[in-house]
């Protein structure tokens, strides 16, 4: 039986942009949060955190060859390109406790170290590192109405200033969810790190599966040509013609969801789903630098002259695959996946060979500065 489909616009090039990222408002504010539920708790033996800080530094490239004998680039070099994210360590300040009443989400009780940024906050248990344990009654009260009343267990964390400004103060407060395991052992795996600074090779490993928090870069107010692509209308259209020219009927006398309008475009909350984390690099460490088996020049991860807008790095980094919402010096936010792909990519381990490291400014020739100098004192000699 054969079956014939009328042909129409709308299947053959549709207009740009999902319905069902409605409403486009702008994000409140770059302060990202992973909100609790019961979908998104995940079941294991032991304790450990779901999410980790990190701020966009800017995009490269590398090289690295498939493991996978099944596919049709086994052994074939492929360049990929990947964005590169700066995690500074994070400090441990604060246990929140939440209580889930009716698939609603309720902050009960908040223990917070005696801080300058925290002291004026009512409603918290301010006590000092050294009265943790011994000699604070209100300490062991309060794990006490954890155990009884509250079913979720979140660290309120700190990062690090590293641009030197007090808007990254707004941000750099945020809380992470601890799962696995039960709510007493998830209690004494909080108050070990109570104090303390976590990084974010604790948290992920290389080749794992994250998903990236983070709001995109905004336009401001756009018109629908620009929001949704549609298309312009003939040039002697009266009174414009980058317009919609029908709104909708006379009845009902409303302006339908689905009709395109003008309105703002950019600086919306969005999560990428399924990103391969391709490697940790920490500081003072011998993976810091972009060395590889294949490519053995001494050569840092820092490009030569700064990454654009951002400078250098100084701090642990990651190279996750793609690209990632928003502009550099960002925050976002990568967090264990809930529900990964059913494909496994476990068995591709990743063998990367080469990482460049050249100048985003001019054409970006030279990998180092030695590189660079012999190519220079060449053409010197070559001129005499």
């Amino acid at each position: 039986m054969m079956y014939f489909y009328m042909s129409h616009r709308k299947f053959e090039h549709p207009r740009l942009g999902s319905l069902g990222f409605l409403p486009k408002s702008r994000s409140k504010n770059l302060k990202m949060t992973n909100n609790i539920n019961s979908k998104s708790i995940i079941i294991d033996k032991f304790p450990f955190l779901n999410l980790f800080l990190g701020f966009k530094v800017g995009m490269t490239h590398i090289i690295r060859s498939s493991s996978v004998a099944t596919s049709r680039f086994f052994k074939v070099n492929l360049c990929e390109a990947v964005t590169v994210v700066s995690c500074p360590p994070l400090r441990i300040i604060g246990i929140a406790g939440y209580i889930l009443v009716n698939c609603i989400v309720r902050k009960a009780n908040t223990l917070i170290l005696t801080d300058k940024y925290y002291s004026r906050k009512n409603n918290r248990i301010g006590i000092s590192e050294q009265g943790l344990w011994f000699g604070n009654s209100k300490c062991a009260q309060f794990l006490d109405q954890i155990l009884n009343n509250c079913s979720f267990v979140r660290l309120i964390a700190k990062h690090e200033n590293i641009f030197n400004k007090s808007k990254s103060l707004y941000y750099s407060i945020f809380e992470i969810q601890v799962h696995g395991g039960s709510l007493s052992s998830q209690i004494e795996f909080s108050i070990k790190l109570l104090g303390n600074q976590i990084r974010v090779g604790s948290v992920f490993s290389e080749n794992d599966q994250v998903a990236v928090i983070s709001v995109s870069k905004g336009h401001g107010l756009k018109g629908v040509v620009n929001r949704w692509g549609i298309t312009r209308l003939p040039r002697k259209t009266h009174r414009g013609l980058r317009k919609v020219a029908c709104i909708g009927p006379w009845t009902p006398s409303r302006v339908s969801w689905t009709v395109a309008r003008a309105g703002q475009r950019g600086f919306h909350k969005r999560t990428s789903l399924n990103l391969r984390l391709y490697k940790i690099g920490e500081y003072d460490k011998y993976n810091f630098i972009s060395t590889t088996f294949d490519d053995l020049n001494k050569k840092s991860i820092n490009v030569l002259g700064g990454y654009k807008k951002f400078g250098l790095i100084k701090h642990d980094y990651m190279l996750i695959k793609g690209s990632i919402h928003g502009t550099v010096k960002r925050p976002i936010i990568i967090r264990h996946i809930h529900n990964p792909r059913v494909i496994s990519l476990k068995n591709d381990k990743v063998d990367i060979k080469f990482i460049d490291v050249s100048s985003r400014t001019g054409r970006g020739v030279f990998q180092t500065h030695s590189e660079k100098y012999e190519y220079q004192m060449d053409r010197k000699r070559s001129k005499k």
